[in-house]
């Protein structure tokens, strides 16, 4: 848990904008005193490099290009290829990775004569788009895997304040669009961070098929490994390329604080 914050207040202070702004405000520091003024002028031209470096869509877009190209998406010929060499009577697990959930309090009550509860058949709206993504992907899978036969396990990782029952209900109601039984579906409520979404996917006990986004399946599969766990990536979603790659945007800071924070949770893998 320590590593955990550690990790997070890391990332923070060397995101691309804060790291910037750390780098002008020590130099606009230096500017008070003539004997470190070079010393100033030096760190506020870098500061100001540093900004036109993170903006530039074809540094961070071939950075965060080669997180989501580390594993191919799970085609219907991959899938069907992998249950092939599987045992009809092996559980299967769809570890779904978390991301943004909260209740959505403002929705319009499911009766008259109850005002002030949640109208659970729109629980969904509390997923946020990557998650709405990841859950596709899931349930895509899970339809294929019911219409096989199969005996699996569709495992939903959320880690927030919201009550369990709601999350299981939000679950639930969304994954009907899929014909999934509720029986089939497992939520993941404690885990908070990806190696511990991987330490409850394999204490499920059975073959794994892990789905995230595509820039983050590449470590979540480095956390599988070095538990000597196999898993097959169902990558989900990628981010938009910047078609105007030379020119600096908003878009291209944040993809390279994507990368950034993938990086930095690497070190989870060799954390033991």
């Amino acid at each position: 848990m320590k590593f955990f914050w550690i990790r997070k207040i890391l990332s923070r202070l060397l995101f691309p904008m804060p790291l910037v702004l750390q780098i002008g405000l020590l130099g606009a520091v230096f500017l008070l005193w003539k004997r470190t003024r070079r010393t100033g002028v030096a760190l506020l031209l870098c500061s100001h490099v540093l900004l036109a470096m993170f903006s530039l869509p074809f540094l961070s877009d071939s950075l965060l290009e080669r997180l989501e190209m580390a594993h191919p998406p799970l085609t219907e010929a991959r899938l069907q290829a992998w249950l092939s060499e599987t045992a009809p009577t092996d559980l299967l697990i769809i570890g779904v990775a978390g991301s943004g959930f909260r209740a959505p309090v403002a929705l319009d009550a499911t009766s008259a004569e109850a005002p002030s509860t949640l109208a659970t058949d729109d629980l969904w709206a509390g997923f946020n788009n990557d998650f709405l993504i990841r859950l596709q992907e899931a349930g895509r899978i899970a339809r294929r895997l019911e219409m096989e036969g199969r005996d699996y396990r569709l495992a939903v990782s959320i880690c927030s304040d919201v009550s369990i029952e709601t999350k299981v209900a939000a679950i639930e109601q969304y994954f009907s669009c899929f014909d999934t039984p509720p029986e089939r579906l497992v939520l993941i409520d404690n885990a908070v961070n990806s190696k511990a979404e991987i330490a409850c996917f394999e204490a499920l006990g059975g073959k794994l098929i892990l789905v995230s986004s595509a820039f983050h399946l590449a470590r979540l599969m480095k956390l599988a490994e070095a538990r000597g766990l196999s898993a097959l990536p169902a990558p989900a979603g990628y981010v938009g390329r910047n078609p105007l790659f030379w020119i600096p945007s908003a878009d291209a800071l944040n993809n390279f604080r994507i990368v950034v924070y993938e990086c930095l949770g690497s070190l989870e893998v060799r954390k033991p």
